[in-house]
């Protein structure tokens, strides 16, 4: 199935929400939407005529630990995936790899931005910064943000 189809069929199933976020991570926590997501990362470094490997990765969760399995090799910091809520993320064990580097964020799917926001503050607090975000489906308007799928075609 293509991520196109996967996200309308899940919009029909479960017309949005937690059910449909926790349905739709579940849905591209595969391969192949990893790979796409990663080339289209490479593709966009090569336009901008950077090498892709200056960049660290910072990935959150369970799409994290199966992004840092799949690309074992590639200089990624995995943080707690329930950022959403009120829960604070320390990354103080992590200040020595974090100081200096610029990070591309990789996700399964952003909507309000919450994740992301808690992720960067707390790489600024050690130094470091994201530089791009990148994820699997964009719920938001925000044009910042590759995607694979765009709910409103930004």
């Amino acid at each position: 199935m293509t991520i196109d189809e996967i996200v309308e069929a899940l919009i029909k199933e479960h017309e949005g929400g937690k059910e449909f976020f926790n349905a739709l991570d579940e849905a591209v926590r595969k391969r192949d939407y990893i790979d796409q997501l990663y080339h289209m990362f490479k593709r966009d470094c090569e336009e901008r005529d950077e090498e892709p490997l200056r960049y660290s990765f910072v990935v959150s969760g369970k799409f994290g630990i199966y992004f840092n399995k799949e690309y074992p090799g590639l200089n990624s910091l995995i943080v707690n995936g329930d950022l959403k809520d009120n829960n604070v993320l320390d990354l103080s064990p992590f200040a020595d790899q974090i100081n200096g580097r610029e990070f591309i964020f990789f996700d399964d799917s952003f909507y309000s931005g919450t994740t992301a926001k808690k992720i960067a503050l707390a790489l600024i607090a050690f130094g470091g910064r994201i530089e791009h975000i990148y994820v699997v489906y964009n719920g938001s308007k925000n044009p910042n943000i590759h995607s694979l799928y765009s709910y409103y075609g930004v």
